[in-house]
């Protein structure tokens, strides 16, 4: 086995802190969620929804009568419909994994319906107005 001469070692300990810059405590280390990446980018899915003039809220169950962050506003969320959030199959998952999943979901669709909710009070008013 070869061994590594104590100069060599801190050449290479030196390129190895060299090459990558230091973490702050403040800067994400990922832009995403690894576990659930679907889940990632509520105010981004739902301004595409937007620019799509799908203005239909996302419910969490197949009833279709959840639908999170926009429990004050029975009337919009009754005029523009709703659609529901597509789930994979999780065959394997465990209890903690499908637990940690319908809390991200619930997350996620509250998130995306206060971004679409707060477009259609603004297009309202902005309506009304003229």
């Amino acid at each position: 086995m070869a061994r590594v001469s104590p100069r060599r070692f801190f050449l290479i300990l030196l390129f190895t802190f060299s090459w990558f810059p230091p973490l702050k405590a403040e800067e994400q280390i990922i832009g995403v969620d690894l576990l659930f990446p679907e889940l990632a980018h509520p105010v981004e899915d739902a301004q595409r929804a937007i620019r799509g003039h799908d203005y239909r809220f996302i419910a969490i169950n197949r009833a279709m009568t959840t639908v999170p962050g926009v429990e004050d506003h029975p009337r919009t969320v009754h005029h523009y419909g709703t659609k529901f959030m597509k789930q994979p199959l999780h065959l394997f998952a465990s209890r903690s994994r499908t637990f940690s999943y319908n809390i991200r979901v619930r997350a996620y669709a509250a998130d995306y319906n206060k971004t679409l909710l707060e477009f259609l009070l603004r297009k309202q008013q902005a309506k009304s107005s003229r």
